[in-house]
């Protein structure tokens, strides 16, 4: 849509462009942190987190490098685990999502988000019976996370 604006007055390329350099300036913040301490595995989340944010050519496989850093260095960092699970979801690999969403449960079997979202993969896969079970599960382990409810 030509000319469409934003309510900030900013059309939708010119705010997509300022994303994008944001994103590429976060990227490059979080990098320098990698630099300085490169066996953290918040930052390698981060990073991952950020270059599937950004997408463009390549950035789908260092996302996953990224992922896989963050898990190798630290094996009970659910976020590492959740947010890796929630990506390959995007794409559309679901078994991949699947096997994170165990792995986070296994890292946390306490947060309420894992079984939430792996709910939300479950409903769109059409396999209602899970996410049922998944929703219950979610509720039951935190009766106050509205993001379980909402979705539910």
């Amino acid at each position: 849509m030509t000319g469409l604006r934003l309510r900030s007055g900013i059309d939708r390329g010119s705010f997509r462009r300022t994303v994008g350099l944001a994103l590429d300036d976060a990227l490059a913040i979080a990098e320098r942190c990698a630099e300085h301490d490169p066996n953290n595995a918040v930052v390698a989340n981060l990073r991952a987190t950020l270059e599937a944010k950004r997408g463009g050519k390549g950035a789908a496989a260092r996302a996953r490098a990224l992922f896989a850093r963050s898990v190798e260095l630290d094996p009970a960092h659910a976020a590492a685990y959740h947010a890796w699970a929630v990506f390959e979801r995007s794409k559309g690999r679901i078994a991949k999502a699947r096997r994170l969403f165990r792995e986070c449960r296994v890292a946390d079997p306490t947060r309420a988000a894992t079984s939430q979202a792996w709910a939300l993969l479950e409903v769109d896969a059409r396999n209602f019976a899970e996410a049922r079970r998944l929703f219950q599960d979610a509720v039951a382990m935190d009766a106050s996370h509205a993001p379980s409810w909402q979705a539910w």
